[in-house]
């Protein structure tokens, strides 16, 4: 087959998106030997590859975003391939800070598709769209000769698509919640333990803050796979310039655990420095000896730490400046941030002036997106209830505390009820909208939801409805919020877009 880009979105999307059909019907196991084919046959392209792989629930994106624009202005050739799309499957595929255009991707995927109907006609098990989207990345990724590829996972797990890759050099994770509860079941333990699946033997572990529960099962997989496990410093004294649209932060130091290690003695100076450091991206020297998790296992020296630890120096005493706003925004610029100083470690280039200029330059819609001032309007991606909880804190911090006008579409495998309850406090009142997938609950469903729980809430069946509707009622210091879904935000963007260009 010779497939034009519209062609390739019309077969692409009578795939099942991310098991194989036969998983899906129950016929055959749910694993990695669709992908395995599929790349197999493809020449293995990922063997060729270096990685960074980015897991977790709340974040990716964005944290993509930034590390991206960070490897762009320190001239690395950088591939990224992002697991969804607001509106062109084009966007799940950059190189070099820019998005593949349509003509690439149909050849791209083309020779993704005739390897895939190569393995139906021999009998293999078929890869579904998510598979055909991935194959389709590693090939591109290859051929174009990528000195680093940042790979999102997909929905996570041991079973996920993108695991076939070999050891990354670095696994990421931003923050993680209750997500997905079909597949890895009901609780937080048992979708967690399934998300550190993905850790490889050797691999340099960065993680954002994260509950207790999430960081010890983390770090426990990480010393079964000889891994180093490192939590990213948080950002503090964040503040918001509403004039220049523009966040800013610094990455913090441990401030109280440095005031009692100055009150020691010399001796205990140094223990003290040893349990302090021990878990710091920026401690070359000082590793956890994974055989004997807790002691402290003194690395060599490599000829890169000198200028690592100089670049985090930098880091800490610096003021960070960012265009993509939220609270959450600045924990994801940080871990990028520490991602970046690490790369040096591996022998890239990374300069503080990199840093800085990438963070800044980040873009990434979607994400706490002020589509309009007047009146106030925001597109969130959250959609469950860590999303939830940290749009509402930027909300308090921005815009102290105004009501909303919410439109909502949310999936059945969310925790709506919770969602939903977060919401209460500073809803005025709900549009519910039907999502664009299968997975949907209906708009008539989510409203009677809402009204279960004490809200006011009105189903519309379209996008551009809601939000007309939600115009014509917000008064002043009010603001509208679209949320719960990233399949629904590319079509509220397009909806404002329109409404501005008038």
């Amino acid at each position: 087959m010779n497939l034009n880009y519209i062609e390739v979105k019309d077969y692409l999307k009578n795939l099942p998106k991310f098991i194989p059909e036969k998983v899906m019907s129950g016929k055959n196991p749910y694993d990695l030997e669709s992908i395995k084919n599929l790349l197999d046959m493809a020449g293995n392209p990922e063997q060729c590859l270096k990685f960074i792989h980015v897991a977790g629930n709340n974040g990716k994106g964005s944290t993509i975003a930034f590390l991206d624009s960070i490897l762009n202005h320190s001239k690395i050739r950088c591939g990224c391939f992002r697991t969804s799309q607001i509106i062109e499957y084009t966007e799940t595929i950059s190189f070099c800070g820019k998005e593949i255009s349509r003509e690439e991707y149909a050849v791209a995927m083309t020779d993704i598709i005739n390897i895939g109907e190569k393995m139906k006609s021999s009998g293999l098990q078929p890869p579904s769209e998510f598979e055909l989207m991935l194959g389709a990345a590693l090939m591109y990724f290859k051929e174009s000769d990528a000195e680093i590829v940042i790979l999102e996972e997909g929905s996570g797990g041991y079973q996920d698509a993108t695991n076939v890759i070999p050891a990354p050099m670095m696994t990421i994770f931003v923050p993680i919640g209750i997500d997905h509860v079909d597949e890895f079941g009901d609780t937080l333990s048992e979708m967690i333990t399934e998300k550190a699946c993905i850790i490889k033997k050797g691999t340099t572990v960065i993680s954002a803050g994260q509950p207790i529960e999430v960081e010890n099962i983390l770090r426990k997989k990480a010393h079964e796979n000889s891994a180093h496990y490192f939590t990213a410093p948080h950002p503090g004294h964040i503040f918001f310039d509403d004039e220049k649209m523009v966040q800013s932060f610094r990455i913090m130091r441990n401030t109280v655990l440095e005031e009692k290690f100055r009150s020691y003695d010399t001796d205990a100076r140094k223990k003290y420095r040893e349990r302090l450091y021990q878990d710091t991206i920026f401690s070359n020297e000082n590793h956890i000896d994974v055989n004997k998790p807790g002691t402290i296992e003194y690395a060599e020296m490599t000829e890169n730490w000198d200028k690592q630890k100089k670049l985090a120096q930098a880091l800490f005493a610096s003021v960070i400046d960012t265009r993509m706003l939220g609270i959450f925004q600045a924990e994801n610029a940080t871990v990028s941030a520490i991602t970046a100083v690490s790369l040096n470690n591996f022998g890239y280039n990374v300069t503080m002036d990199a840093i800085k200029t990438g963070l800044y330059d980040a873009r990434w819609p979607a994400r706490f997106e002020i589509l309009s001032n007047k009146p106030l309007f925001i597109c969130d991606s959250a959609h469950d209830i860590i999303g939830v909880r940290t749009l509402l804190k930027s909300v308090r911090e921005y815009f102290n505390n105004r009501k909303v006008h919410y439109i909502v579409g949310i999936l059945r495998d969310k925790k709506q009820r919770d969602i939903l309850g977060l919401l209460m406090d500073t809803a005025i009142d709900f549009r519910t909208v039907p999502v664009d997938s299968p997975r949907t609950i209906s708009a008539d469903d989510l409203c009677s939801e809402i009204t279960k729980i004490g809200g006011k809430a009105t189903p519309f069946y379209t996008i551009g409805s809601a939000i007309d509707d939600a115009i014509a009622g917000c008064r002043e210091n009010e603001m509208i919020i679209s949320l719960g879904s990233l399949y629904n935000a590319g079509k509220v963007r397009k909806e404002i877009k329109n409404r501005l260009d008038r």
